[in-house]
């Protein structure tokens, strides 16, 4: 049987976990924003970036 602390500990786990990867997930799209934004702002740097 699984104490209720150590029950507490786990859900916490998850909720940082989930938390955490939610943060990462908005500065990935944050960073594809930017990287769209700077690519209309200099398309031409954007071709060769698509080319390599």
């Amino acid at each position: 049987m699984i104490q209720s602390g150590q029950l507490r500990q786990k859900v916490t786990l998850v909720n940082f976990a989930a938390s955490t990867i939610d943060s990462w997930g908005g500065q990935v799209e944050g960073a594809k924003t930017t990287t769209t934004a700077w690519c209309n702002v200099k398309p031409e740097v954007g071709k060769e970036i698509d080319d390599a």
